[in-house]
């Protein structure tokens, strides 16, 4: 289908019918007004009857200025009209009522329903409304105008539609249906419906999308008039060579095939036709059966190989513990490393480079080369399976003897277990169970002492009454006088402050002996041994007692 070219009889015959005797003057119109509006206004009873299609059609996108420039001779080319087009472009586009421009190749689609106001969210059109719509984009949802919600399939290089539209539901009103591209003027009418006519339907009319970089829609329908429900149909549409399907419908044909304006030539070897994923034809080169499948294989070493002939192999070498095996039937190739004993058999098995000890060092330079870990004195080792176990026996210290210093940084000489014991610190200062140690240390037949330096008087609490002996027992000292005749427990945790803790009459006592709960005293007058309870150092009590005899000065428990 051909844009046919504006023809002058055409032009000739619209100005005869437009006579000077129909054109309203620019001064006496309103400048929003088009002609057939001004035209109406000074002739009420002017109608489609008075004008032909194309008169009407004309004075409804002329202005009455344009009109009058127009019955006076002017170049149809020279007049713009509010949608941008020209004139020209208008008869022409009227003249071919929808015939689509020259170099356009029609693709046939599935029948696809684009827009339907039966179901549309925006449901039926009002007298005198113009909506926009798209169609354009294979996959895109028309479903909010009522169309496919997975598109009709038209590309968006589609320049043209070949559509069916159909009418009905107009009520009592006459009415025109016009269809035109978003970026042209209204045009001619597609459907003249007249009241109560029921469903009108066009059968395959060519339609021109917008093809103007601004457009945000595909095409406009008017329903002059009157309202009325619209749908339509798209059959197929109109693209440039390309970018559409080749249909032949089934058709087997023994003569050569042409396809105007696709040229090969320039591709090598002549070229060949070849799809793309969107099955348009196309120009590809032509290798002329030279099996290139690659180009340079990058080697690590050596020179790289270069596919650049037909016959070329890559060849893969096989090579310590690779074997590399080929399977035509699959077209695979299998690149494998030989197992020994379930684990890859490395031919330079260096595990470890140089292994450095106290003295002296080793370095694994050979496959069969064994590190082995010597156990010493109390440290032994051990292998299982995959496992190296090097232990150390006892305490490391039981059964030795010192050459050299013993640092014992932060810790403790301690005994069984406890959290107390020796502690030297690094500047030497010596302490035992927290205490600072003053004086000196020794070694006594194997057991560590302190020795005594100048004394220094701690603390002190006079007990007044004659004191006559003292037993220490943990933060307590025991003292009884002959003068209070009782028993004090002193409380010598702090040896700066002591502080009496408790006492008990004990009648004339000359001499205390602690041990465990019970201090033992003696003394003179009643001649017996007397055993207090001191469990409690604030309340001690009689335990028991037994008599003597005499007077006696001094207890010792064994």
């Amino acid at each position: 289908m051909v844009r046919s070219q504006v023809s002058w009889t055409l032009l000739a015959l619209s100005a005869i019918l437009l006579t000077p005797a129909m054109v309203v003057s620019p001064a006496l119109a309103d400048p929003a007004e088009t002609a057939w509006q001004a035209l109406l206004r000074e002739n009420p009873n002017l109608d489609d009857a008075t004008l032909g299609p194309l008169e009407r059609a004309v004075l409804e996108v002329l202005t009455p200025e344009q009109h009058a420039a127009f019955i006076d001779g002017a170049d149809p080319a020279s007049l713009v009209l509010a949608s941008s087009e020209t004139l020209a472009d208008f008869l022409e586009r009227f003249a071919t009522k929808g015939a689509v421009a020259e170099g356009l190749v029609y693709y046939p689609l599935p029948r696809c329903t684009a827009l339907e106001t039966w179901s549309a969210t925006l449901g039926k059109m009002a007298a005198n409304e113009t909506r926009d719509f798209i169609v354009r984009g294979e996959a895109t949802d028309l479903s909010d105008q009522g169309g496919s919600a997975t598109g009709c399939g038209v590309p968006v290089a589609a320049e043209a539609l070949m559509v069916n539209f159909r009418v009905s539901d107009h009520g009592s009103s006459t009415g025109q249906l016009r269809v035109y591209a978003s970026d042209q003027s209204a045009g001619y009418p597609l459907i003249n419906y007249q009241a109560d006519t029921g469903l009108i339907t066009t059968n395959a009319s060519a339609l021109d999308l917008c093809l103007a970089a601004a457009c945000t829609s595909d095409f406009r329908v008017w329903t002059r008039n009157a309202e009325a429900h619209v749908r339509m149909d798209v059959l197929g549409y109109f693209a440039p060579l390309g970018t559409g399907g080749l249909n032949t419908s089934g058709t087997t044909t023994t003569a050569d095939l042409t396809i105007s304006g696709l040229d090969c030539s320039g591709n090598a070897n002549g070229g060949t036709l070849t799809t793309d994923a969107d099955g348009n034809v196309q120009c590809s080169d032509d290798d002329d059966g030279e099996q290139d499948l690659f180009a340079t294989v990058d080697a690590p070493s050596g020179t790289d190989p270069v596919a650049d002939a037909a016959t070329d192999t890559l060849t893969l070498v096989e090579g310590g513990i690779v074997t590399i095996t080929g399977d035509a039937a699959t077209d695979t190739v299998t690149i494998s490393a030989d197992e020994v004993d379930g684990s890859i058999s490395n031919e330079l098995q260096n595990l470890f480079a140089t292994v450095t000890g106290d003295a002296g060092s080793t370095t694994a330079d050979a496959q069969a080369d064994t590190l082995s870990v010597v156990g010493s004195g109390t440290v032994s080792t051990a292998v299982v399976g995959d496992t190296l176990t090097i232990t150390g026996a006892g305490d490391g210290l039981g059964g030795h003897t010192a050459t050299q210093n013993l640092d014992l940084s932060t810790f403790k000489l301690v005994g069984s277990g406890g959290s107390d014991g020796l502690s030297v610190a690094a500047d030497g200062t010596v302490t035992i169970d927290g205490a600072l140690v003053a004086d000196g240390l020794n070694l006594d037949m194997g057991a560590l002492q302190q020795q005594p330096g100048d004394p220094t008087l701690a603390g002190s609490l006079g007990l007044g009454g004659n004191p006559r002996s003292v037993s220490v027992s943990g933060r307590y000292a025991y003292v009884v006088s002959s003068g209070s005749g009782d028993l004090k427990i002193i409380d010598v945790s702090d040896p700066s402050t002591p502080s009496l803790a408790g006492s008990i009459v004990t009648g004339n006592p000359r001499s205390v002996f602690v041990s465990g709960r019970y201090a033992y005293v003696v003394g003179t007058g009643s001649g017996d041994l007397k055993i207090i309870d001191v469990t409690d150092p604030s309340a001690p009590s009689l335990g028991g007692s037994v008599g003597c005899g005499g007077s006696r000065v001094a207890v010792v428990l064994s």
